[in-house]
């Protein structure tokens, strides 16, 4: 992987976890504002099931915001791009797929 390709992975990493912590953000707004809420039932169990859909939300942001630091990390100590399991290099094309991945094609497909 050239030293632009590693820059412009970071800068797509920096910018996917800007954007997942703007959204985190703002749905733990939308489910503090919605504590205070008071309806009749059908409009609280509609309110409980769009906080239940925000919490899964956030679950998989979290998720993958961790990923993204991992990714991040390993850019900074040289490792990034290079499969956990087999150590061989992902192809640049998964890489842009799924910029944090940590595993290639081929050993997924195992």
């Amino acid at each position: 992987m050239t030293q632009e390709e590693i820059l412009d992975f970071k800068e797509l990493l920096i910018k996917e976890r800007n954007e997942i912590l703007k959204e985190l953000v703002e749905d733990e707004s939308i489910l503090n504002n919605s504590m205070d809420y008071v309806g009749d039932s059908a409009e609280y169990a509609f309110d409980n099931l769009d906080k239940e859909l925000v919490s899964k939300i956030s679950f998989q942001q979290k998720e993958t915001l961790k990923k993204i630091e991992k990714a991040l990390k390993k850019l900074e100590e040289g490792t990034y791009g290079k499969c956990e399991k087999c150590e061989s290099e992902i192809s640049v094309e998964r890489l842009n797929i799924l910029p944090y991945t940590t595993i290639c094609k081929a050993c997924i497909d195992k």
